[in-house]
């Protein structure tokens, strides 16, 4: 993805007539400190309105699975864009099967972005006071799915003599990923 980011880039204006510059900064929702945003790039349509792009690379197969419109997380990612950079559009470039470009345009959605600034407020909250957040439906749902064998027994792992280690070299590769 990241490799291919810059193709995506540079092959949209050829499609629209769109200004593409690579976006650089970090940029935060003024409205909701914390609410942060790393677009892949801003963009000038032809009328001179500017927006955001966020693009992926996505397997014909995974595509196909879309059924038109694509997965709620990668239209959530595009309006917390689009807060946090303070434009009125946005749009995912979707590079399939590394031969066809698809765009997905959204304008700016008032009450999706509200609810977004809400949970993210409620989130920083119950950190501030240790509250662990609640599991949401569809983290419960997907846990279950994943690991169907799994009790809801607590258990107790404090003597257990591999757990330090298996903590350590989880925390080891979250480090070298992040380097």
């Amino acid at each position: 993805g990241n490799i291919l980011e810059k193709a995506i880039g540079d092959g949209i204006p050829n499609k629209t007539g769109w200004k593409v510059n690579k976006a650089t900064d970090y940029y935060e929702n003024p409205a909701c400190p914390r609410m942060g945003s790393t677009p892949d790039f801003l963009i000038t349509d032809t009328k001179g309105r500017p927006g955001i792009l966020q693009t992926k690379c996505v397997d014909r197969l995974e595509f196909m699975k879309w059924d038109g419109a694509p997965p709620m997380r990668y239209i959530l990612q595009v309006q917390q864009d689009i807060a946090c950079v303070g434009v009125q559009w946005g749009v995912l470039g979707c590079l399939v099967g590394g031969n066809e470009l698809k765009l997905f345009e959204y304008d700016r959605h008032p009450g999706a972005i509200a609810r977004m600034e809400k949970a993210i407020t409620t989130f920083w909250a119950d950190m501030a006071i240790g509250k662990e957040p609640d599991i949401t439906g569809d983290d419960l749902g997907i846990l279950k799915e994943l690991y169907p064998e799994v009790s809801h027994e607590t258990i107790d792992l404090t003597s257990d003599n591999e757990l330090p280690d298996l903590c350590a070299a989880v925390l080891n590769a979250a480090a070298r990923r992040t380097d």
